[in-house]
């Protein structure tokens, strides 16, 4: 009988140490190793990266419930979840979300006692898919400067910067700058100065692979300052008659022609 309750109370003890060690590491007193490594190397900046992260012993034999932290090092993202334990096969996964800005990301993978390691992914400029134009006046008078600026936006609504930019007038107008790069806000500014003749003209832009744009700014005749009429005499009998002579002067003393 005796005999009998020890058999049974094996078979009921032995599964449960088992069951024991099944969420231990197989050896406690041997120096684990990691591994690390992600699905990606390069992403979009603000993008996700799957780490899968492999821990062993000594003996090369998978590590269970090993305790598994990360610390974002540069780059300004984060991992969820913070803290991951790894399974039967000694492996644990999280997912890094990179920086909101382009660059590198580099993540440190702790356990101890093992030797921490670490993990670089790019965070990319997310590709150009629009642009637009504007200029700080609708028009200009003859000689007369303005700003043009061409602002390169992403999908998701943020800056491109370092797209190339090209622009190109006819003779109306005169530009600083016909190429560049867009800056950190993704904009490319500069300078326009009008030409003398007083009409519409052109300025073509083109930003990186993006279909090309075109404004047409105004050149305004410049406007009339001086106005002074004379007569060819002041002392008339009746039904007599005088040239009366008018003279517009614009805001540089120039005659001014056209004006009825």
């Amino acid at each position: 009988m005796k005999n009998s309750a020890s058999k049974i109370r094996a078979v009921w003890i032995l599964p449960a140490i088992l069951t024991l060690f099944a969420f231990l590491p197989l050896d406690l007193n041997a120096a684990n190793t990691l591994k690390a490594s992600t699905d990606v190397k390069t992403v979009l900046a603000g993008g996700d990266a799957n780490i899968t992260i492999n821990a062993s012993d000594s003996k090369d034999y998978p590590v269970n419930h090993l305790q598994i932290t990360f610390t974002v090092i540069s780059g300004g993202g984060s991992v969820k979840p913070e803290l991951v334990f790894t399974n039967l096969a000694g492996v644990a996964r999280a997912v890094f979300t990179t920086g909101e800005s382009a660059g590198e990301n580099i993540i440190k993978i702790e356990s101890m006692p093992a030797i921490p390691v670490q993990l670089s992914i790019e965070g990319t400029e997310p590709p150009p898919s629009e642009f637009s134009v504007s200029v700080d006046q609708k028009s200009f008078y003859p000689g007369t400067t303005g700003t043009i600026t061409v602002n390169v936006r992403s999908a998701g609504n943020k800056p491109c910067s370092n797209v190339p930019v090209t622009l190109s007038s006819a003779k109306l107008f005169v530009l600083e700058h016909t190429v560049g790069k867009t800056d950190a806000e993704g904009n490319f500014r500069t300078v326009l100065t009008a030409g003398t003749a007083a009409r519409t003209g052109e300025v073509n832009i083109k930003a990186g692979g993006l279909p090309p744009q075109t404004i047409e700014p105004v050149i305004s005749p410049l406007p009339v300052t001086s106005f002074t009429a004379t007569a060819g005499t002041y002392a008339l009998f009746t039904k007599e008659s005088t040239l009366i002579k008018a003279e517009l002067l614009d805001s540089e003393k120039k005659p001014v022609s056209g004006i009825k």
